[in-house]
């Protein structure tokens, strides 16, 4: 084998390596944890130290869309290393290397589009159901008035908003509910993308019910974000459990 020709399969294995290292670490850690083999990749995350994590990364499904994702980027990776200077090559000679860098780039962009905007329905696991259970159990003779739970009126908040008020009802509490025979939140229209995540109405930030610290404490625990917002037309004890859009 002359120089040259080693050289070449050097440099290929050089130019392969970033994903032959970076897919397969990406999928084992979607498929098993640093504790337990139902762990994710969000586990890892805060394993490595990472907080304030992104809500959709916690859900269970997120580990499948994560590893589509990564199975996309190397295939975009396999194009620009392996694909596009040939082609660039080859179509120099004719003229025509801007249109192929354009379709490419326009593939490309397609791809990243739908990658930053994986739809990934948020659902409680078992695990946070027991926690949240855990935390507020022993203070369940605390809430004398039952909880009011808005979401936004949209299939997948409305069956979170479902999941997190049989939650709370496992732990003890009361939970209001528009329907005697089933868990059904009030419905409340997002007139605006801002109204996302998992937060609490209440008449003042600085001094919130204490019923409300103790939920926010209770799905902290869960690995659940939630925060504060304020509606001035509310009591000063009262407050609503609101879930917006993902």
């Amino acid at each position: 084998m002359d120089t040259m020709r080693f050289r070449s399969y050097l440099w290929t294995i050089v130019k392969l390596l970033p994903l032959g290292v970076m897919l397969p670490l990406v999928i084992l850690g979607a498929s098993i944890g640093p504790e337990e083999a139902a762990s994710n990749l969000a586990k890892w995350a805060r394993w490595l130290g990472f907080t304030n994590l992104p809500e959709w990364i916690n859900q269970k499904a997120a580990d499948n869309n994560i590893i589509i994702a990564a199975a996309l980027l190397a295939l975009v990776y396999l194009i620009v290393v392996f694909v596009v200077p040939r082609i660039t090559t080859i179509f120099m000679r004719r003229g025509v290397s801007s249109l192929i860098l354009t379709i490419f780039f326009f593939i490309g962009g397609i791809t990243w589009y739908y990658i930053g905007n994986i739809s990934v329905d948020r659902h409680i696991s078992a695990t946070q159901r027991a926690e949240i259970r855990d935390a507020l159990l022993p203070h369940a003779t605390e809430f004398s008035i039952p909880i009011m739970v808005s979401s936004a009126d949209a299939p997948e908040p409305n069956g979170y908003a479902i999941e997190i008020m049989m939650a709370l009802s496992n732990a003890g509490l009361p939970v209001a509910s528009t329907s005697p025979n089933f868990m059904s939140p009030m419905p409340m229209r997002a007139l605006t993308p801002r109204i996302r995540g998992v937060f609490f109405q209440v008449k003042t930030r600085d001094h919130p019910p204490e019923q409300v610290v103790m939920l926010r404490e209770a799905l902290a625990r869960a690995q659940m974000s939630s925060r504060l917002a304020l509606n001035t037309s509310l009591g000063d004890d009262s407050y609503i459990l609101t879930i917006g859009l993902r």
